[in-house]
């Protein structure tokens, strides 16, 4: 343990910067959270805990398992998609119909899954190497997290 000593003047001075300490005042952004762990580690659960404090808060479950989780918090809104397109719907929809919230993604790695399996069967590939055009996957991704950002909610990807 370090002991700090502090004389007459030293103290005064501390007194009066922490009696006229102003905290700064944080820029108008709406907070985009990545939660990384081991499965079973409670990603989901601190997620959707924000729900105590935040009325709109949407569990878009794409493991197809975030119902156990879900059923711990009433409020929550819950959705489980399976496609790209379910995905980028169901954002469409949040955004479009809601003001604000928190949306939780569960789980990330699934949003580029989903687009890979979306743009093959759209450019009519098997292979992922070397038709593939990572590129256009990454854009998919993208346009889920611009379509977000473009909105007034938080995201939080597990």
């Amino acid at each position: 343990m370090i002991k700090l000593s502090l004389g007459k003047e030293e103290l005064k001075t501390f007194d009066d910067f922490i009696k006229n300490y102003q905290f700064k005042k944080l820029p108008d952004t709406v907070p985009f959270v990545l939660l990384s762990g081991i499965q079973g580690a409670g990603k989901t659960h601190l997620a959707l805990s924000l729900s105590n404090f935040h009325e709109n808060v949407f569990l878009i479950d794409t493991e197809l398992r975030g119902n156990i989780v879900a059923k711990k918090f009433p409020k929550v809104k819950y959705a489980q998609v399976k496609t790209y397109l379910q995905l980028y719907g169901i954002i469409k929809h949040i955004t479009t119909e809601y003001k604000k919230g928190v949306i939780v993604i569960d789980s990330g790695s699934d949003i580029q899954q989903l687009a890979e399996v979306y743009y093959k069967k759209m450019a009519k590939v098997e292979k992922i190497w070397p038709q593939y055009l990572w590129a256009m996957i990454f854009d998919m991704c993208d346009e889920i997290i611009k379509m977000v950002r473009e909105s007034n909610f938080a995201m939080v990807i597990t």
